[in-house]
């Protein structure tokens, strides 16, 4: 798309109203485009996956997706985990809540869900972009007594609980790529984080999705490709179902982890993987190398130019 059609195609989104709606010569003026050319426009902001209502008799608006509930949330969960939702508007990040709830007595499975994320992060304390109903911002509180010791393996089990989820509700089946990103055709629009820390008792798990974005809502300086559910042409999801299928995959993958041990949950991840056989190169180590495979505990084997194998436990591949 060229850069002067992709600009007014933007100022058109941004120009549409959440509220009422707005007239084709309304638009048009705002987005620089002809008024015989603004009905086109909005069917390539649809095919772009933006959720544009109305026609040209009727105005246009930008419809939001439904709101999270809470109680459809936990009537579709199966498991221990997310028998407890809780929904906010606004939070700075899901994973700061769920922290805010950890003193509570039996917490785990407690699941705090957000509209938005004025201040989500991602590894690193890097920025997770999350704009209004348009993504899955979700955090589970585990208690380690329900976990077996040691929980290096935890990001890669999410990460191949989230594929399982997102193949069963929104019937797209991404890829993994070490150590905990969610990518489809080489982008990214999912992400894990884990944190330990404060309360030694527990560990917080944190998604983020991003399901409803178009091109329009991402940001526009990123480190690398970034997509969404319904980029990746999968237009009917329903966010309350995919968080349950997100705790429900997670809740059935712990109990494999707990029954059987590792392997299950490293075999799965081998075969949902993108990493394994590729040249990689760790940011900020200056090793560049083969990623061989994964030890037991989840950290990544690479191989360097000079033959040597070094092990990996978190970093950018």
């Amino acid at each position: 798309m060229a850069n002067g059609k992709r600009e007014r195609l933007g100022l058109l989104y941004k120009a549409l109203p959440t509220n009422g709606s707005a007239s084709s010569a309304e638009l048009a003026a705002a987005s620089s485009l002809a008024p015989r050319e603004l009905a086109a426009a909005v069917d390539e902001l649809r095919a772009l996956g933006a959720r544009v209502a109305g026609d040209e008799r009727r105005g246009y608006s930008r419809e939001l997706p439904p709101q999270l509930d809470a109680d459809a949330v936990a009537n579709l969960v199966e498991g221990r985990l997310g028998k407890v939702v809780r929904v906010y508007d606004s939070v700075t990040s899901t994973m700061a809540k769920a922290r805010e709830l950890v003193a509570e007595a039996g917490s785990h499975g407690v699941v705090v869900l957000a509209e938005e994320q004025t201040a989500g992060r991602g590894r690193y304390g890097r920025n997770w972009s999350s704009p209004r109903r348009l993504g899955l911002y979700l955090s589970s509180i585990l208690e380690k007594q329900y976990l077996p010791r040691g929980i290096t393996l935890l990001p890669l089990l999410t990460g191949v609980a989230l594929v399982d989820a997102v193949a069963s509700a929104a019937a797209l089946t991404p890829k993994l790529e070490w150590p905990n990103d969610l990518v489809w055709q080489g982008a990214k629009f999912g992400g894990i984080l884990i944190e330990s820390h404060g309360d030694p008792a527990v560990v917080v798990v944190g998604v983020g999705v991003n399901v409803f974005q178009c091109p329009f809502d991402l940001p526009g300086r990123v480190l690398y490709p970034v997509t969404s559910l319904v980029m990746a042409s999968a237009r009917d999801v329903d966010r309350n179902a995919l968080a349950a299928a997100v705790l429900n995959e997670l809740g059935r993958w712990l109990e494999r982890w707990l029954s059987a041990g590792p392997e299950p949950v490293l075999a799965a991840w081998r075969e949902r993987n993108v990493t394994l056989g590729r040249r990689v190169r760790i940011a900020g180590t200056g090793l560049a190398g083969t990623a061989l495979d994964l030890t037991d505990d989840g950290a990544l084997i690479i191989e360097d130019d000079a033959g040597r194998q070094n092990v990996i436990y978190s970093a950018d591949a």
